[in-house]
């Protein structure tokens, strides 16, 4: 039996190092963020949001997507969303890395949660339930208000203009919610005043 606590406490322990992975975001107070503080900011937005707007979607399933989506990047890191698009070789090696590392940190689950939370993974990662349409939507808006909040001296030459302007449009789109797409216009607008003052 106290097999099923060290399995937990091992996993916890692979899942702090989340919190030292950091991001291409920066925060108001000028520190680099991390993957948890994004994590947790998503998280966030969901709560509020479900509070609001009542998404038709299991409001747990969604939770548990956006509070461990990134959870495999504990092992190799972020790679920001522009060199995604950009280097489309590099983007499908770190998918295939992170597939790999979200099947081993589950792994140390204690059975049948390892599989469940893999399934979830992997749900998430298709987009194509109406959670992991939420979870996509809402991650990505969070990404570009923390870029919004933090202020364009922190945007890489890259991400400026259509990237930043754009990342959410697909999964927004994908999502097809108009309480989520007038969250995002509100915060494209301001990204747009900013880029082209």
């Amino acid at each position: 039996m106290d097999d099923q606590y060290q399995q937990l406490l091992k996993f916890l322990n692979e899942a702090e190092k989340l919190k030292s992975t950091l991001r291409h975001n920066w925060m108001t107070s000028g520190r680099q963020e991390d993957s948890s503080q994004h994590s947790w900011r998503a998280a966030l937005f969901f709560i509020m949001a479900q509070e609001l707007w009542q998404f038709n979607a299991d409001p747990y399933k969604t939770l548990v997507m956006l509070i461990m989506h990134d959870l495999p990047e504990a092992k190799y890191g972020d790679i920001a969303g522009f060199k995604k698009v950009t280097n489309l070789g590099e983007h499908t090696q770190h998918k295939l890395r992170e597939q790999e590392a979200a099947k081993q940190l589950y792994a140390t689950l204690p059975a049948p949660l390892g599989e469940k939370f893999t399934q979830l993974q992997e749900e998430f990662e298709k987009g194509e339930s109406p959670e992991a349409k939420i979870a996509q939507a809402l991650e990505k808006i969070e990404t570009q208000l923390q870029h919004l909040e933090s202020g364009p001296k922190y945007w890489s030459d890259e991400e400026r203009g259509d990237h930043m302007l754009h990342y959410p449009d697909k999964a927004v789109d994908n999502l097809n919610d108009e309480h989520v797409a007038k969250v995002w216009k509100i915060i494209q607008r301001e990204i747009h005043r900013l880029t082209y003052p």
